[in-house]
C-alpha cells in the first residue's frame, strides 16, 4: 500500500509549530552574526583610540558594517544551490556578516589587518588580496574571512565575518 503526500503532510497545528520553531532558530542564527559584527566593531574602536593615543594618527578612515538580510541570504542559497538549512548556510556562506574598514593609505590597510588578525581570538580562514592582485575591473581591496567566538548564554559559537 502506497502512502500519499496528503497522508504524510503535517497537520495545520504541527505546521504552525514547525514554522514558529524555524522562525525562532533563524532569528537566533541572525543574532549570532549581529553579535559577531558587534565584537569586531568593538575591536576596531579600541584600535582607533589606541592608534590616536600612541601615534597621534588614526589609520582607520571609515568603518561600516552590515548583516545580510534574510532575503539576500536566500537569494545566495538559491544561486549557489545550497541546502536551505541553517548548518548548510553557516558552512557555505562567508559574507553574512561584514565589516568594511576604509584606510587612506595602502600601508595602513596592512597595518590594521595585521593588528586585527594577530588577536588570539580571531582565526583567519582566508585572505584575498586584491591590492597585490587587482580584479580585472580595477577593484583593489583586501578581504579577510575571519572566525570570531560569540559568547552566548549556552556557550560560545564561532561565527564567520568578512572584513
Amino acid at each position: 500500500m502506497a502512502i500519499t503526500a496528503a497522508e504524510t503532510a503535517p497537520s495545520p497545528a504541527e505546521l504552525q509549530r514547525l514554522t514558529q520553531a524555524f522562525r525562532h532558530d533563524f532569528q537566533r542564527f541572525m543574532m549570532e552574526y549581529q553579535f559577531a559584527v558587534d565584537e569586531v566593531l568593538t575591536k576596531v574602536s579600541i584600535l582607533r583610540e589606541e592608534f590616536l593615543y600612541l601615534h597621534n594618527y588614526n589609520p582607520i578612515e571609515h568603518v561600516t558594517s552590515r548583516v545580510k538580510t534574510p532575503e539576500s541570504i536566500m537569494r545566495k542559497v538559491s544561486r549557489r544551490n545550497i541546502s536551505p538549512s541553517l548548518p548548510a548556510i553557516r558552512e557555505n556562506i562567508s559574507d553574512i556578516a561584514g565589516v568594511r574598514i576604509t584606510c587612506s593609505f595602502v600601508k595602513d590597510i596592512y597595518k590594521v589587518l595585521n593588528t586585527l588578525t594577530s588577536q588570539n581570538d580571531l582565526k583567519v580562514l582566508q585572505i584575498k588580496d586584491y591590492i597585490k592582485n587587482p580584479k580585472p575591473n580595477g577593484y583593489k581591496s583586501v578581504h579577510a574571512i575571519v572566525q570570531i567566538p560569540v559568547y552566548l548564554s549556552d556557550g560560545p559559537v564561532d561565527v564567520v565575518v568578512e572584513l
